[in-house]
């Protein structure tokens, strides 16, 4: 069996013409000129140099006619001629199976290859071959398993025009170097590759690439589509990212790119092991959860780690992901659905060569050549996900491999220095099960369903402690407030609390106001703006659903409405000698014996002098930084930075 050469391309399923069928099946041989009869031909060409003569008037008939000459043969090699520095010749213009047995075969090899059944007709495969280079060892494979003729012809077809390419591709292996030129050779549709850019690798599918030529504008890139999984807030999917690789001199090192073929990468076993375990962290903050999270960056603390609320709250759209139903099947993605993933904006890449998300429109993609199974769907999700800085009170973007579980600790509660019917009646305003099993409910539905407590004092004893302790004891988030936050003008005041009422209730945190005077302060008619401020507030706790804590320092000034909307007034008072005693107790014991040695006695003085909660851990902070020259920290040091207080404050009485 030989492959038919021709000169047309040529499409299937049309109907032979009657007439020239019957001529091609009357087999009797004529003498030359021997039919009484006028053979007209017909040139399709505009050349007259390059006449393309054919008996067909219509050219369609013409390219059923070879269709119908070429069905029975299991591979087509086209061929056209072109003219090379003055001299014509024939070169291959595509390779199509024809055989069903072959077509199978070839599903088989390709079932993970991205861009495979391309636009064009099916199974033809025109110059430099990318899909066969790319999979020529599994083809290779397969020659030596599978009893198949058929595929044993197409591989003598292919083995001279792609063998320069398969030379170059391990050429690219043995050495770890490669051309821009050629870097479509180890940038294989449905393998997985490592993105380097951001300082943490992370893999993603690769979809498809393809070259994009030199402008005035920007020189020549690959472009890159990369499918990941990810998660919205609503459903795990898969999105994409289009990535370009800027053109470059001479032959590189592969693992310089900033996008690399998993296999180039150095302890390739150690990278997976590492993303597999970030992948497996990934899947388990689906939903939402309270990190600590130490960031390189300025972001260190406490976070909320929520998808839904992060387009929620902000009122954005979640983008749109793909079902992940072919990662643990063979598939593939049409390259239709690629178009509208990797579709060119018009604008050139940056030189950075950073990328745009996106998101696949539908389909799905396979595991690729590095990895099968559930494993992949592991390995390619994102390094960051969304959520909320409890601390700056901004919606992030959060590294998964810097955040960590939070260590809630009840320490704060047990040391929080308060009669003990106080204590243990927050306790019970904190437990909101036992309200919320009563069904009790203001008389119009959704109001009065929060519980506000209200903590007022001097400074420094304990006001903003206990809202934190509460919430630690609970181990609930705690969402803090302060004026600094809000501002005085009424409409980001009112935009700020409804988004703080909103996460509360989303996340069940405890919501503390900090040094709310300026917004529960008494109305007056020569200030209409306070008003409107003391207004909004009053109309927003009405439908809060959740426990807040609000510190003042002037219970005084307070405006009446307030106090109707109050469930629980915990007054505050200065430190008496005992409870300073027991602050500087429970301060100093945290330190731990290697830290600091002081006996009994030595806090029966440090508490005869009037300091308050704030003031006696800032006393000890001071002392311990003295206390590195000299350790551990005694009382020597205390009563030396204590002494520098009195002074500080008889300068300011007088």
């Amino acid at each position: 069996m030989i492959p038919f050469t021709g000169t047309l391309a040529f499409s299937h399923g049309t109907q032979a013409s009657p007439e020239w069928k019957r001529r091609m099946e009357e087999h009797e041989p004529a003498e030359e000129g021997a039919l009484c009869e006028i053979m007209t031909l017909y040139n399709h060409s505009t050349s007259r140099r390059d006449a393309k003569w054919s008996e067909f008037e219509d050219l369609a008939a013409e390219e059923e006619r070879l269709a119908e000459l070429g069905r029975k043969f299991a591979v087509i090699h086209r061929r056209s001629r072109v003219e090379t520095d003055g001299h014509l010749s024939w070169v291959t213009h595509s390779v199509e199976a024809q055989s069903p047995r072959l077509r199978s075969l070839l599903d088989a090899v390709f079932s993970d290859y991205p861009s495979w059944y391309p636009d064009a007709t099916p199974y033809a495969i025109a110059p430099p071959f990318k899909p066969y280079v790319h999979r020529w060892d599994r083809i290779m494979e397969l020659c030596d398993q599978a009893d198949s003729d058929e595929l044993q012809l197409l591989r003598r077809e292919l083995e001279q025009p792609i063998g320069s390419y398969l030379s170059a591709l391990d050429s690219a292996r043995k050495t770890g170097t490669v051309s821009f030129r050629n870097l479509w050779l180890i940038l294989a549709p449905g393998s997985l590759v490592v993105s380097q850019k951001s300082g943490s690798p992370c893999v993603s599918t690769l979809a498809r690439v393809g070259f994009v030529p030199a402008t005035r504008a920007c020189p020549a890139y690959w472009a890159l589509t990369l499918v990941h999984v990810d998660w919205n807030g609503e459903s795990c999917g898969l999105g994409s990212q289009a990535q370009n690789i800027l053109e470059y001199e001479d032959s590189i090192l592969v693992t310089k790119l900033d996008i690399i073929p998993l296999e180039f990468a150095p302890d390739r076993k150690g990278l997976q092991a590492k993303l597999l375990a970030r992948g497996r962290k990934f899947e388990a903050l689906r939903g939402f959860h309270t990190r600590a999270y130490t960031g390189k960056k300025y972001v260190s603390g406490r976070i909320i780690v929520d998808a839904h609320a992060y387009h929620q709250v902000q009122q954005t759209v979640a983008p749109k992901l793909a079902p992940l139903d072919s990662l643990t099947s063979p598939g593939s993605l049409s390259s239709q659905m690629l178009s509208a993933i990797s579709a060119d904006n018009g604008r050139p890449p940056s030189s950075s060569g950073s990328g745009s998300s996106g998101s696949v429109s539908s389909g799905s993609i396979s595991s690729g050549s590095d990895s099968s199974g559930p494993e992949t769907k592991v390995l390619v999700y994102p390094r960051l996900i969304k959520g909320f800085d409890l601390r700056a009170k901004e919606w992030c973007e959060f590294d998964v491999d810097d955040m960590e579980p939070v260590e809630w600790d009840t320490s704060p509660y047990d040391n929080l220095v308060l009669p003990e019917g106080e204590k243990d009646l927050i306790a019970a305003f904190a437990d909101r099960r036992g309200l919320s099993t009563q069904g009790f409910d203001d008389f119009i539905a959704h109001k009065g369903k929060g519980i506000i407590i209200l903590l007022c004092g001097p400074p420094g004893v304990g006001k903003t402690l206990t809202a934190e302790a509460v919430a630690e004891k609970s181990r609930v988030p705690l969402y803090v407030l302060s004026a600094g936050d809000l501002g005085t003008a009424p409409e980001k005041v009112e935009a700020g609390l409804a988004e703080a009422f909103e996460c509360c209730r989303l996340w069940d945190a405890v919501l503390l106001l900090d040094e709310a005077d300026v917004y529960l302060e008494k109305r007056d008619a020569s200030s209409l703006r306070r008003n409107e401020l003391v207004s909004i507030f009053l109309r927003q706790l009405e439908y809060y659903r959740g426990l807040m804590f609000l510190t003042t320092n002037r219970v005084a000034a307070i405006d009446p409405a307030f106090k109707s909307r109050l469930d629980l007034v915990l007054p505050y008072h200065d430190l008496d000698e005992s409870c300073r005693r027991k602050v500087w107790v429970n301060f100093v014991q945290r330190l731990g014996p290697d830290v600091a040695s002081l006996a009994d006695g030595d806090f029966d003085q440090l508490a005869k002098t009037r300091l308050n909660g704030r003031e006696i851990k800032n006393s000890i902070k001071t002392a311990l930084v003295l206390a590195n020259y000299d350790k551990p920290l005694r009382l020597g040091h205390l009563t030396t930075v204590l002494n520098i207080r009195k002074r500080v404050a008889t300068l300011e009485e007088a």
